[in-house]
């Protein structure tokens, strides 16, 4: 359905819901409790060949927001948008954190249209700092590999990410 005008419809629809989620707090937060957010930017390093054959190239800035779970009113889901000139990235692990195996996502691009990729991405988590988040943690750093990058296969690539609590 991705090729029809209906199917571009449907899944641009279904990626904006899934960006809006990152403002979605659930129970917690109807009780009082803050969502925690990072915002900053960061770099795209280490493609490999399938994403430079794709036009992708490295090192490119981007801007990034970061939801860890379980912080205060977050919830249970992972949450990591990328934007860069041209595109916006968002991904989102449904439960628990990242960490150094790769776990598969869901993931969103927009580009020109919105859509879910045939192949799902998957990321893995690198290095983070501080290793504990809590609701007053002013800022992260994550070291993170992405496998099938903007749903390419065999393109993968390095994401460094430098975030600061949204106040």
């Amino acid at each position: 359905m991705r090729g029809t005008s209906g199917g571009r419809v449907a899944a641009a629809l279904r990626a904006a819901l899934l960006c809006a989620g990152l403002a979605h707090g659930g129970t917690a937060a109807a009780q009082g409790l803050p969502l925690v957010d990072f915002y900053g930017s960061g770099v795209i390093s280490d493609l490999t060949h399938a994403c430079v054959e794709q036009g992708w190239t490295g090192p490119a800035p981007v801007e990034a927001r970061f939801r860890p779970p379980d912080v205060a009113a977050n919830g249970p889901a992972t949450r990591i948008v990328v934007f860069a000139p041209g595109f916006t990235l968002a991904f989102r692990l449904n439960a628990g954190r990242l960490d150094r195996i790769f776990r598969e996502v869901e993931g969103v691009y927009i580009g020109s249209a919105g859509f879910f990729p045939d192949m799902p991405p998957a990321l893995r988590l690198l290095r983070q700092t501080p290793a504990l988040i809590a609701p007053d943690t002013p800022a992260v750093t994550l070291k993170l590999q992405v496998q099938g990058w903007y749903g390419l296969r065999g393109c993968n690539l390095d994401l460094d990410l430098y975030l600061l609590r949204k106040p």
